[in-house]
């Protein structure tokens, strides 16, 4: 059953929205509070969120936000309000709401939103699901191109079908590539992705990315460099965090002139600083500003677009971020930033 998470400090109100969404057949939550509500949305998996604008311990802005950065970033919510400030539904809808509705609350219109909401909610998982399933059965066939690619490519013939067969071994690997972005991206964008964050050994860390990319930098002339500067540790996950420097360094890989450096520093007490820099052609302007969204593909192309957009996932999820920077020595500068305290 469809579970919906009703924020509002007055629990009249509450029960009366509960009430109205009994024909729905709906598991209904409560919360009084900002905190009680982000407790909620900690443990259950909540398919729909109706809030009062002006809650104890905040505003419903706050809940949008940590929908957005959270565990399920498409989950509708609806923000419910005594004032009929024009600018005040402009504001939530901007946030990100999916709909703004006025007290007193008319019951028959809240149960239709509602509904709507649900259906459309559903509508997308099952999208999601099977979107997973097609991408997941595509692995399989490629894996026997591979292996038999790989099979010929050991046996005798000219050398134009020797060359021919390192094409498709190139063409193969990089539809893997692909598939894994997408996957990466449909567990990123839902409850999938769970984070586990420990505490990393940062030189232990940067040491074997670096040992594990290096052949491949020296098999494109690249040099593959790194400088650890009073970082310690980090609290982070390790997996998903490698998955973010294993994108950055191949992305930089392939625009690099002739090197790329790993950096990692600790700024203000606060934060866990780490960038990937190289020296290849500086991203314009344009580019910069849409860089990490979903699908943006540079001029030079290549991909489908998803891993920049996936490393901004992950760091969102650490509550840390990623940005793109350039200076004279280091056209293009990923920096990553992490809180070095939980919370």
């Amino acid at each position: 059953m469809p579970i919906v998470l009703v924020i509002d400090d007055d629990k009249d109100i509450r029960s009366l929205i509960a009430d109205a969404l009994k024909p729905l057949g709906v598991i209904t939550l409560e919360a009084g509070s900002i905190p009680e509500a982000l407790a909620c949305l900690s443990e259950q998996r909540i398919d729909l969120v109706l809030a009062d604008v002006y809650v104890p311990g905040g505003t419903s802005f706050q809940i949008i936000w940590e929908i957005q950065h959270g565990q399920r970033p498409g989950t509708p919510i609806v923000l419910i309000s005594g004032t009929q400030d024009r600018s005040m539904r402009a504001q939530a809808v901007a946030a990100g709401a999916a709909d703004f509705l006025e007290k007193p609350i008319d019951r028959a219109l809240l149960r239709a939103r509602a509904k709507t909401l649900l259906e459309l909610s559903a509508l997308r998982d099952q999208q999601d699901q099977l979107a997973q399933f097609l991408i997941h059965d595509m692995k399989q066939p490629l894996t026997v191109i591979g292996a038999t690619t790989e099979w010929l490519a050991e046996q005798a013939m000219p050398a134009a079908c020797i060359e021919a067969l390192s094409d498709i071994g190139t063409s193969v690997h990089r539809l893997r590539r692909m598939i894994d972005d997408l996957l990466a991206v449909a567990k990123a964008e839902q409850t999938a992705l769970a984070l586990d964050r420990v505490p990393i050994d940062v030189e232990l860390f940067i040491a074997d990315t670096v040992r594990a990319y290096h052949k491949l930098a020296e098999s494109r002339g690249l040099g593959l460099q790194s400088s650890v500067d009073g970082l310690r540790s980090a609290h982070a996950d390790p997996v998903l965090l490698g998955r973010v420097f294993g994108n950055l360094l191949e992305n930089g890989m392939r625009y690099a002139a002739t090197r790329i450096l790993i950096r990692a520093t600790i700024e203000e007490g606060r934060w866990a600083v780490f960038s990937v820099a190289n020296d290849g052609p500086q991203i314009g302007a344009s580019e910069r500003s849409k860089i990490f969204e979903k699908f943006t593909q540079l001029s030079a192309g290549g991909s489908l677009g998803l891993g920049l957009y996936f490393c901004r996932l992950v760091l969102e999820r650490h509550k840390g971020s990623i940005a793109l920077t350039a200076s004279e020595e280091w056209p293009v500068q990923f920096e990553l930033r992490l809180p070095l305290t939980l919370g």
